[in-house]
């Protein structure tokens, strides 16, 4: 273990943490974010760490810590969004969409956000 001093790996490594937590009123519903900067391998571990992080996300909103440490969120809409930088692989998507099937009983969105890439440069071949 690490001890360099007291930041909190986030993202898709720690499924402790909730990467960003907040209330987006334009659709009037609350949103967690889990971030993934990582290129998506298709092991194993980055799949149980995705399928953790949801888990812990899940558990955060249904078994009512959301609502005890922010009541002013009881009774909204929630949407738990996942951004990486790369589409993910067949695999993930492939559990993204058990998992996007499973919390959508209990009335929760599951998004996947792929974030823009920076410019590839002008020789990449891309570019009129």
């Amino acid at each position: 273990m690490s001890s360099e001093g007291p930041s909190v790996l986030a993202g898709l490594v720690n499924p402790a943490v909730i990467d960003l937590l907040g209330f987006d009123s334009a659709h009037d519903e609350v949103l967690l974010v889990m971030n993934e900067s990582r290129p998506w391998d298709g092991g194993d571990e980055q799949l149980h760490q995705l399928q953790e992080k949801f888990n812990a996300y899940a558990s955060f909103i249904l078994d009512g810590e959301m609502t005890s440490a922010h009541p002013e969120l009881a009774g909204k809409k929630t949407r738990i969004e996942l951004r990486c930088d790369q589409m993910p692989t067949e695999p993930a998507l492939a559990l993204l969409q058990a998992i996007h099937d499973q919390l959508e009983l209990q009335e929760i969105k599951v998004e996947v956000v792929v974030r823009a890439q920076a410019s590839c440069g002008e020789s990449c071949g891309c570019h009129s």
